[in-house]
């Protein structure tokens, strides 16, 4: 029985990647011309929306930056397979007929709670939202946090209306100094003593505002000054391989200026965690989701050298020097680790948890079993496994480091019966076999036996098959003859590194799993989808769009394929993931049936709830914002000498509790200061009718200061206002 075990592991430790051949060639993906760059576009473009420019202002010990895409982003023209589809006049022209009838039939409707941030989210921001977090050389614990986007005020005026109607609805936020004739102004987060300092350009549209903790406004205004122009910076590598459209999503964390500054706060024992882990060594970490390289990517990126963790981890350098026979559908890889990083990754497991005498025993089992230690077969067979599906069929290819060794695990595994070798030779190829019985099949054999002699006997007789010749330096593995044979005659050669670098634009060089794919219309099925959404859009806002002014597919030269990818990396320097879509994650909806239903139902699934959820919170924001003349009358009537016991509806200035009767709220009842909104009216929510927000007076005995704290019992959290939850 130990010899059987035996076998099987050797069987499938040899040959586990043939198991993935056995698909039929019926599952392969259409196959149409050779995947093409985009043609040349004879059309007029345009764009919607703003590049981001904070980012190319930040200084090189700048501790983290934060880039948000504008409402507008998934219609930007980006460098990616839709950069003519969604670049050109007519496109920019429609998105803006849509953008004013948001604007006119919906958003100009809304409550004045919320207005002015729909507002400036729809109409006014041009360009991405940034922020980024600046080294405080006075107090690094307390670092300056900037925030920039592009406005479409054309003059300082319309900045400054539409600014101090935001601020009216923040009641923690306060103008310090009037807005001046060149946008520059001082603001207060008066809760936190934190103070800003901000400054709109009418002549280029940049917003940016400044603010720390008790920093002084002239301190405020010299870091603004100091934000220049920035040739280099570490974090640009980085967010070249995410989104160099600059109005993509993208994050950037300077974990190495910023450990110093953490581990000032963490105890002892955090920090012995957090150096074992390997993380104190990590450089930057970084996400995005934008365009690069002509495709949409989104990637997750930590930078750092082989250290704790990593330590379990192999360094991945693949080497695609194999081909494929006309055109390519897809390519996978799998890298298995080295036999010196086996070696390390056991030693390094050792260390941390202790020698464990099982492993090491079926080591030593394996090992006299087969002649070959697990380091000596890893040392013949990868570290590449190839999946790739060309013109032919669908192979597996293993990189053969060691053909004579190779040869004598084989003959070792014959001699003991665990296998069938033969060689055949057709049409000049050497094309070479493995059988064996299918599976392990003992047991259930002699049950079946048992029962029926003679399917016990058929079963007996099954077998698994496993073809392959050598090429280019590896096994390239088939689950029956004939492709490998068709494959050595075929003189219609394409090197798969080429394939994906050229076609795919996906770097797999460093990827311990990965995979790219390319599908038939892709892009164009993408962007008639994309125009269904532009109707629905259109619909929603009460836009009359020309829907026939927007080119059709064959105008825009859209590659034959689209191109689909994912892969995990394990590079030296960095880990990373990435997924790789030629328009945008939407894709994955194209590529099968139902794709308008499958897309319109989830926007319904997500939008319409959020919608839901959105317009509650702005009712309940409505009444927040409702109790500050209520709060100024009570703040008169205590400096008047009232005592904060005897104030209620009817003392003074506060009216009756019914007299606040408005579309949102039936009455405002004070008691002893305490103010007590209850939700009702014609134009609020059924699901809010008679819940109360509830404002609890609290006077600071040593200034005599009066503030409240804001609650509710009855209305979910969701809905609340920040200052109440």
């Amino acid at each position: 029985m130990k010899e059987n075990n035996m076998r099987q592991h050797l069987t499938i430790l040899l040959l586990f990647v043939g198991i993935l051949t056995g698909c039929s060639d019926s599952d392969q993906t259409i196959v149409s011309k050779p995947a093409s760059s985009p043609q040349k576009v004879q059309l007029k473009l345009a764009s919607f929306t703003e590049k981001s420019w904070l980012r190319a202002q930040l200084p090189i010990d700048a501790l983290a930056y934060l880039r948000v895409p504008n409402a507008w982003f998934l219609f930007a023209d980006v460098e990616s397979g839709f950069k003519y589809a969604q670049g050109n006049e007519q496109h920019v022209a429609q998105l803006k007929i849509i953008q004013q009838g948001l604007y006119k039939n919906i958003i100009s409707k809304m409550e004045d709670a919320v207005k002015p941030v729909a507002s400036l989210l729809i109409k006014h921001i041009n360009g991405p939202f940034e922020a980024a977090v600046l080294n405080n050389s006075d107090n690094p614990m307390m670092p300056y946090v900037v925030v920039a986007t592009k406005l479409d005020f054309k003059q300082v005026a319309e900045f400054e209306a539409s600014f101090t109607q935001l601020l009216q609805q923040q009641s923690m936020l306060q103008i310090i100094d009037k807005i001046d004739a060149q946008g520059n102004g001082s603001i207060q987060f008066a809760p936190m003593g934190v103070n800003g300092q901000f400054q709109f350009n009418a002549e280029t549209g940049n917003f940016q505002l400044i603010a720390a903790m008790g920093a002084q406004p002239d301190k405020l205004k010299n870091m603004l000054k100091s934000l220049v122009i920035v040739k280099e910076h570490p974090m640009y590598a980085v967010e070249a391989n995410m989104d160099t459209s600059g109005k993509g999503l993208f994050g950037y964390i300077n974990a190495k200026l910023i450990f110093p500054i953490a581990q000032k706060s963490m105890s002892p024992e955090q920090l012995t965690g957090l150096k074992m882990s390997g993380l104190d060594k990590v450089n930057a970490l970084a996400f995005g989701y934008g365009a690069s390289s002509d495709k949409t990517r989104l990637k997750v990126v930590a930078e750092m050298p082989v250290a704790g963790f990593r330590a379990y981890l192999p360094s991945v350098k693949n080497r695609f020097d194999l081909s494929a026979r006309g055109e390519i559908d897809s390519i996978g890889i799998l890298s298995l680790p080295t036999e010196a990083q086996y070696r390390q990754i056991e030693a390094t497991t050792v260390m941390v948890k202790g020698s464990s005498p099982e492993y090491f025993k079926a080591k030593d089992e394996f090992k006299k079993q087969t002649g070959f230690s697990i380091e000596q077969l890893l040392s013949i067979l990868g570290p590449e496994v190839i999946y790739f599906s060309d013109e032919v069929s669908d192979f597996i290819a293993v990189r053969l480091s060691k053909p004579d060794q190779l040869k004598q695990l084989i003959n070792n595994a014959q001699q003991k019966k665990w296998i069938d070798y033969q060689e055949h030779t057709k049409n000049g190829i050497t094309v070479k076999h493995i059988s064996t019985p299918f599976m392990n099949l003992d047991k259930w054999s002699n049950t079946i036996s048992q029962k029926s002699p003679v399917l016990g006997e058929i079963v007996a007789q099954l077998k698994t098959h496993y073809y392959w010749i050598e090429d280019s330096g590896y096994m390239v593995l088939s689950a029956v003859p004939q492709p490998l044979i068709e494959r050595a005659s075929r003189k219609d050669i394409n090197n798969i590194g080429e394939w994906l670098t050229q076609f795919q634009k996906q770097d797999l060089s460093s990827a311990f799993l990965g995979y790219s794919t390319s599908k038939v219309k892709l892009s164009r099925t993408s962007y008639h989808v994309y125009i269904q959404l532009l109707n629905i859009l259109a619909d929603i806002s009460g836009a009359q769009v020309d829907i026939f002014s927007l080119p059709h597919a064959g105008q825009l030269g859209f590659a034959d394929k689209g191109s689909l990818g994912v892969n995990l990396d394990f590079n030296e320097n960095y880990l990373a993931l990435e997924f790789s879509f030629e328009q945008s994650i939407l894709d994955l909806l194209y590529v099968g049936d139902y794709k308008v239903v499958a897309m319109i139902g989830i926007l319904a699934a997500v939008a319409i709830p959020a919608y839901q959820d959105y317009t509650l919170r702005s009712q309940v924001s409505g009444a927040y914002h409702s109790v500050q003349p209520v709060q100024q009358d009570i703040r008169r009537l205590i400096a008047e000498g009232t005592p904060l016991i005897e104030v209620t509806n009817g003392t003074g200035q506060i009216l009756p509790a019914t007299d606040y009767q408005s579309d949102y709220i039936t009455s405002i009842e004070v008691n002893q200061g305490n103010i007590f909104i209850n939700l009702g009216g014609e134009k609020m929510d059924e699901k809010l009718h008679g819940l109360t927000l509830q404002f609890t007076a609290q006077q600071d005995e040593s200034t005599g200061d009066l503030y409240w704290q804001c609650s509710s019992d009855e209305i979910k959290n969701v809905y609340l206002p920040i200052a109440c939850r």
